[in-house]
């Protein structure tokens, strides 16, 4: 300050100064002076004017307001981070799904094939063990991807009208040979709710699938009993929601209170022998609670140790008109058998790198009477596409040399308006994005591996019979 102070004198610089006071009681302060100075004609002063404020408590709370910025961004650093890791372990994920779907879909596909073939009785118990652990296998994999799809927010439920005695019918069906060969009981209640409600109905369903399934692995005698009743109605408008209340009620093993502590977390089940004895990856309760949570409801479990246990969730249904519904809702027309008709004259083109898959899809569509050609990857696509035209083609996603995204693309380009190709996706990811980049790229429906043969020919005959 010294300094300041001679220069203010010598040619009227002015001066602001913040300033550390450590005083003697060990206490520090800060203080701002500042100096100004009126100056004659050879700019020297002749006047000063000064003052000195104490700015203690201002510094303190500068100091604090810059720790909390850099906390601020240190959690912004750990936020990104977490970001980027939760990223990358999504597309860990989807790519080890691709990696495992991939031989998935040419076991399953052949099994489907063995399963209509003639087979003697002890293949065909071979067979049904294959299948059965195929679809454990599956399972397990869908699992661990919709618990990926919920943790980077890419599970997006859905609305569509439905009825829950529809939905009882196919959990029926699901489960009630399960029960009968374990000598059990299955029962399922929905009297009291017969009206047509909007939502997701699939997750509805897979929630009740996952807490069935816990019942019947859990429960080696009495009965498994299934209810949905009302709690509560709230009116509006235009439409009235239901708080409904779904319950799985069991006599199994039951679960002590410690246990239950736990048991919604990922990869958790009661104890270690548990899985020994059960199997099972953990993760059924986990997703049903997140998506239970993203309908908007609340999901738990009552249970005693030796006598049972009832898991229960509630969640809002929001009922619509219900000639509106069934005017929405009429079932699509059967799908045609496989005659073996060779009169057929679609021409298909099947574009497929991992040759298990590709061999199991032309050997389908031989038998259905489709005309088909194959090739390996995108770029013997537009090759062959430069000599013959087709009604449709089945695009494989990922390949080497030429992918099936880019391969569409090219297509499109080449076609401009003159023609349009029907361009149907397979991929072996399952994330909700994969749809929304199929159709980005130009292709006009998709199809999740392991293809579901029914499926195939239901989009097949949507998209050829136009």
């Amino acid at each position: 300050i010294r300094t300041a102070f001679e220069r203010l004198l010598e040619d009227c610089t002015p001066y602001n100064l913040d300033l550390r006071l450590d005083r003697p009681d060990g206490e520090t302060r800060y203080l701002n002076s500042i100096g100004r100075a009126t100056c004659d004609d050879t700019g020297k002063a002749i006047e000063l004017y000064g003052a000195v404020m104490d700015i203690t408590e201002r510094k303190q709370i500068e100091a604090e307001l810059v720790l909390q910025n850099r906390a601020l961004e240190e959690a912004i650093a750990v936020a990104q981070a977490a970001d980027s890791a939760n990223q990358a372990k999504s597309d860990f994920l989807a790519n080890m799904s691709h990696e495992i779907r991939t031989p998935m879909n040419a076991i399953l596909s052949a099994a489907q094939l063995l399963d209509i073939s003639e087979l003697a009785p002890d293949q065909r118990q071979l067979l049904e063990t294959l299948k059965s652990n195929g679809n454990k296998l599956l399972t397990i994999i869908n699992d661990i991807l919709d618990l990926s799809k919920i943790e980077a927010r890419e599970l997006k439920l859905e609305r569509r009208e439905f009825t829950l005695k529809s939905l009882a019918d196919s959990l029926l069906g699901s489960f009630a040979l399960q029960a009968e060969q374990r000598g059990l009981e299955f029962k399922i209640d929905v009297a009291n709710l017969t009206d047509w409600f909007v939502g997701d109905d699939f997750r509805l369903q897979q929630v009740l699938s996952n807490l069935i399934s816990n019942a019947l692995k859990f429960t080696e005698r009495g009965q498994i009993t299934v209810t949905a009743v009302p709690e509560t109605t709230l009116d509006s408008a235009d439409s009235a929601t239901v708080v409904v209340r779904f319950s799985v009620k069991d006599t199994g093993i039951g679960i002590s209170e410690s246990q239950q502590e736990n048991l919604f977390q990922p990869f958790t089940q009661a104890d270690n022998s548990t899985t020994r004895q059960y199997g099972g990856t953990g993760l059924g309760l986990t997703i049903s609670r997140r998506i239970v949570e993203l309908m908007g409801g609340e999901i738990d479990v009552d249970s005693t140790v030796g006598q049972g246990s009832t898991f229960w969730f509630t969640i809002p249904l929001q009922t619509t008109d219900i000639d509106e519904a069934v005017s929405s809702n009429k079932p699509t027309p059967p799908v045609a058998a496989a005659t073996g008709d060779r009169s057929n004259t679609i021409r298909i083109l099947v574009v497929e790198d991992y040759p298990d898959n590709r061999d199991l899809l032309l050997f389908m569509l031989d038998n259905w009477g489709y005309q088909t050609d194959s090739v390996n990857n995108g770029q013997e696509a537009l090759e062959i596409l430069e000599q013959h035209q087709y009604d449709l083609i089945l695009m494989d996603c990922q390949m080497p040399t030429l992918d099936g995204y880019r391969a569409t693309q090219l297509i499109r380009e080449r076609e401009g308006n003159e023609r349009h190709t029907i361009i149907v996706g397979l991929t072996a990811h399952a994330m909700p994005s994969d749809r929304q980049k199929c159709l980005e790229a130009g292709m006009d429906d998709y199809l999740s591996k392991p293809i579901n043969f029914e499926a195939l020919v239901e989009t097949i005959q949507k998209w050829t019979s136009k």
